[in-house]
């Protein structure tokens, strides 16, 4: 608890320790990804979103045609948990 005892503005206490929380974790993953076998998960993580953009629109699995698509994904569960957590 950020302040103990002072519960005259639970608010901003509760978005302080969020935010601080929020910080903690991207800190986290950045120091994560600057790991060399994580930062190659976290490369074909974002080739399989490529991959199944391609694969939704039709498109032939060519790394030509899949190099269009961002390796963002609406649908991905990691995407999912960074949104609900944050």
């Amino acid at each position: 608890m950020l302040v103990a005892g002072n519960n005259s503005n639970d608010l901003v206490q509760h978005a302080t320790e969020g935010l601080i929380r929020v910080l903690l974790f991207i800190g986290y993953l950045a120091l994560l990804a600057r790991t060399p076998d994580i930062s190659r998960v976290f490369q074909y993580h974002g080739a399989e979103h490529m991959t199944i953009h391609a694969l939704e629109h039709g498109d032939p699995l060519r790394p030509e045609a899949i190099r269009k698509y961002p390796t963002a994904h609406p649908r991905c569960g990691t995407e999912f948990l960074v949104v609900s957590c944050c």
